[in-house]
């Protein structure tokens, strides 16, 4: 398994728009890092091996703090019982668990407080010791930009906001020592490895997100290396009772979705955009969000949402999955 982390320039801005202009997540879902890469790889080297990238499973693109790194929170209940119980909305305004609270999600430290969550983030009390008890207090920055004249949009969900004269764009800004991480499995592939590595090089200079045009989305530098933290976390646990979703998830079948015991749907739509056309929107598809919760093995699959015969679209929804050792529901 790989990681993949990408350092953004000292002043850089991204909108991850998933329903618009006038919002960004704080990461970058893994149908539309899916879709970048695929961009990249035909930009590179054309149509012809492009579905072997099939094959690859990837994680969405989430954000780290120096050596923390953060997944989704998962849909299970993570904060100490008498935390919760005096502080009943702090759960809800978590977002993100480092990985090592993940470690221990199945029996919260009883002297996790309100202090160690920072902007919807939650620190461990071993991230706290490991940055020398200093939490950074600004992960991220967040704005609206004025804009007069709306170019054509670089993201799909942005093209039905269309319109001229002034409009908004909400921009998140990442703090110091910020970045963003993804996990790679490209296991399965043989011939087309370096090709694939070319093709995410490439985010360094094509970025990600919408309104690339007019600047976000850049990236000062991205190192693809051999991944430790990750699979020493999933090595320690031997019997996991649960897996938490780190990818966008579109089961393969009814009996793939019931395996779900706690998930979010999310409908996946809008317009297509890659060198042929942005005028054409893909066939609608519902997926798992990231942070869902299921028992046993859980694949996922990709779909075929292309509008008309004479285009090929894909919607990613493989699954990449963390083993939990437990929880509560």
């Amino acid at each position: 398994m790989k990681i993949v982390k990408l350092y953004p320039n000292k002043n850089s801005k991204y909108h991850f728009g998933e329903t618009g202009l006038d919002d960004s997540l704080l990461y970058f879902p893994s149908p539309s890092l899916f879709s970048a890469i695929v961009n990249n790889f035909v930009k590179l080297y054309g149509e012809k091996e492009v579905d072997n990238l099939l094959k690859i499973r990837i994680s969405s693109l989430f954000p780290a703090y120096k050596e923390v790194y953060f997944v989704p929170k998962p849909f299970l209940k993570i904060l100490p019982e008498e935390l919760q119980s005096q502080k009943p909305k702090l759960s809800k305004r978590i977002q993100f668990i480092s990985l090592s609270y993940l470690k221990e999600i199945n029996n919260p430290p009883k002297d996790i407080t309100e202090k160690n969550v920072v902007q919807g983030f939650l620190f461990s009390n071993r991230d706290k010791e490991m940055l020398n008890g200093e939490l950074p207090k600004i992960l991220f920055e967040k704005d609206f930009e004025i804009k007069t004249n709306l170019s054509k949009p670089y993201d799909s969900s942005d093209i039905k906001d269309s319109k001229s004269g002034p409009y908004e764009v909400f921009y998140i800004y990442p703090g110091e020592k910020v970045y963003f991480y993804f996990l790679l499995d490209d296991s399965e592939l043989s011939d087309t490895k370096e090709k694939l590595i070319a093709a995410i090089n490439l985010i360094q200079d094509e970025g990600l997100g919408g309104e690339r045009g007019t600047g976000a989305g850049a990236f000062d530098k991205l190192e693809i290396q051999e991944e430790k933290e990750f699979s020493e976390y999933i090595r320690n646990i031997e019997n996991p009772l649960y897996h938490v979703t780190l990818s966008m998830v579109i089961p393969k079948d009814q009996d793939e979705f019931n395996k779900f015991e706690s998930y979010a749907l999310i409908k996946r739509s809008g317009y297509i955009f890659n060198s042929k056309t942005t005028n054409l929107r893909k066939k609608e598809v519902y997926a798992i969000k990231e942070g869902s919760i299921f028992k046993s093995n859980v694949y996922g699959k990709v779909v075929d949402v292309s509008p008309e015969s004479s285009i090929k679209i894909y919607q990613y929804g493989k699954c990449f999955a963390l083993p939990i050792a437990g929880g509560k529901k």
